[in-house]
C-alpha cells in the first residue's frame, strides 16, 4: 500500500475511536513547517502531510502516543525515539 494510503487509513482509524484523545488531520498540501531533526522518506512524509493537535494518542486496551514534529529533538536527544519498519511504519 503507499505510503499516502496508509497514512489516510491510519487517520480514519484514529477518528472511528472516541477513547482516542488529540487530533490527526491528513493534508494532501505539505505543511509548511521545519523540522528540529533531519527527517526524510516515509516519516518525513508522515509529519509532512499530517496535523497533530494535543498530543495524540490511541487509547483502549493500548495506548500509543503519536511525538509531535516540535517533539522529535527532544525525544532524539534523550535516547527516546525509536523507529520500528515492518512493511510499513511504526512508533
Amino acid at each position: 500500500m503507499h505510503i499516502k494510503n496508509t497514512i489516510q487509513d491510519f487517520v480514519n482509524k484514529f477518528k472511528m475511536n472516541d477513547l482516542n484523545m488529540g487530533e490527526i488531520v491528513y493534508t494532501d498540501d505539505e505543511n509548511e513547517i521545519s523540522f528540529p531533526v533531519n527527517l526524510n522518506g516515509e516519516i518525513r512524509f508522515f509529519y509532512s502531510h499530517l496535523i497533530l493537535n494535543d498530543h495524540p494518542t490511541f487509547d483502549g486496551a493500548f495506548f500509543i502516543q503519536i511525538v509531535e514534529s516540535q517533539e522529535l529533538k527532544k525525544c532524539y536527544q534523550a535516547g527516546e525515539f525509536k523507529m520500528i519498519r515492518l512493511g510499513t511504519m511504526i512508533m
